[in-house]
């Protein structure tokens, strides 16, 4: 029996392709997980940054609360204390006007009453402070740095890429004429 070279080269042929197809086909598959899994990473990225964004807001905004209901009650008490000392004042007032229909006696006792309770008054009015409250928000470096992201993560591909050549075939280098066979290197 003969060995026939172009049936083991079409044979040789065609193990190679599916040899070739099998590796591209492996590949293919590896790609296919590699995506899903950098797909999966920037989805938790995305997940844990808003997370960390949604947290920083609380705090921020828990923060702006606060301070603004101590800053809230601060004026509200310095109001209340201008306008009772405004009453108490008007009150001092009508009391001066009372009195000129009032004895001697009774008007000098009245108007040094009136006198030692404008002099209270003014005493604890020079204390008084003016309170201006103002909010200001800076944004943090980090933020504005953020914001010029153009991106989350970096891709780096690698890519060999090696030549099948489908139709060359194997050098023919000794044949051996009493099995039938032919060696190939």
């Amino acid at each position: 029996m003969r060995f026939n070279r172009a049936c083991f080269t079409s044979i040789f042929t065609i193990f190679k392709g599916q040899y070739v197809t099998h590796i591209l086909y492996s590949s293919l598959t590896e790609l296919d997980k590699t995506s899903d899994s950098m797909i999966e990473e920037t989805k938790k990225l995305r997940q844990e940054i808003n997370a960390h964004l949604d947290k920083l807001e609380k705090e921020q905004l828990d923060e702006i609360s606060v301070l603004a209901k101590k800053y809230r009650d601060i004026l509200s008490k310095a109001i209340d204390s201008v306008s009772d000392r405004i009453q108490f004042s008007n009150q001092c007032l009508r009391r001066l006007d009372e009195i000129g229909n009032k004895s001697n006696a009774c008007f000098l006792k009245e108007y040094q009453q009136i006198k030692e309770s404008f002099k209270s008054l003014e005493e604890h009015t020079r204390h008084l402070k003016k309170h201006e409250v103002t909010f200001k928000l800076t944004v943090s470096a980090p933020v504005l740095i953020f914001q010029k992201l153009t991106r989350l993560l970096s891709i780096n591909v690698n890519h060999s890429e090696n030549n099948f050549d489908l139709s060359e075939t194997c050098k023919e280098s000794n044949v051996h004429e009493d099995t039938g066979f032919v060696r190939y290197v």
